[in-house]
């Protein structure tokens, strides 16, 4: 396992799809600061801008980046027919699928801490002035949470549309679909189970004060979310 996820690791150092995330976490960024400058009267603080840009960051950009990176991930051993192979070499589809969810995950890490960094330069040039190594660190933190969040609750989708050959990008439309319907679902009852915006109540940034049952919910979301991904992993990709 450690051999694959190794050979995943060089191969996206070759793939052109990784400047998908680098383009939507500057371009959410761009769009955050427009928000920021335009609605507020004096100074911009930091703890409201990665505030909306946490929130754009879930409901515009990295639902669909992340299916989009998954599906991908997954659709190359198709387009390339690289599966015939293992017939010859002792490597089970399963496992090779697997890797390819944990190099994911690594993406999500790697995308969601840039992103922090972003809001940081961000903060820096804005003059924010409650930029301070704590509240920094405290926000990189959400963005990591928030980003694995979102990465769970849209593994469901990546897992099904990625099953069959060419249909990974109705994944990463439904995903960005569902993204954007977090924009109602954020101030109702669904929140907590929603996959997109039950991360809101896991970080407890200003926008969202969650109570300790609806953080329960959320965390039950999560749970559950991950369990449904781990269900249709073995119910979809298990060895024939």
């Amino acid at each position: 396992m450690y051999l694959l996820i190794k050979t995943e690791l060089k191969k996206m150092k070759r793939l052109k799809i990784t400047y998908v995330g680098h383009i939507s976490i500057l371009l959410s960024a761009l769009i955050t600061c427009i928000q920021a400058l335009t609605m507020s009267s004096g100074a911009v603080t930091f703890s409201d801008f990665t505030d909306m840009y946490l929130y754009n960051n879930a409901l515009l950009f990295f639902p669909f980046m992340l299916a989009l990176l998954g599906g991908y991930l997954i659709e190359r051993e198709y387009a390339l027919d690289t599966r015939k192979n293992l017939l010859v070499i002792p490597i089970k589809w399963p496992d090779m699928v697997k890797a390819k969810l944990f190099v994911l995950m690594l993406l999500t890490v790697y995308f969601s801490l840039s992103a922090a960094a972003v809001s940081g330069l961000c903060g820096l040039l804005l003059g924010c002035p409650d930029l301070t190594f704590s509240s920094f660190f405290k926000k990189a933190l959400s963005f990591l949470i928030s980003g694995i969040c979102i990465c769970v609750g849209i593994l469901p989708l990546i897992l099904w549309f990625s099953r069959k050959k060419g249909t990974y990008l109705w994944g990463s439309i439904l995903s960005a679909l569902l993204g954007i319907t977090g924009v109602f679902a954020a101030t109702g009852k669904f929140a907590n189970w929603h996959p997109v915006t039950y991360c809101f109540s896991i970080i407890s940034d200003s926008l969202t004060v969650p109570t300790q049952r609806e953080m329960l919910s959320s965390a039950a979301a999560f749970a559950g979310y991950f369990l449904i991904a781990v269900l249709m992993y073995w119910g979809i990709y298990r060895e024939k």
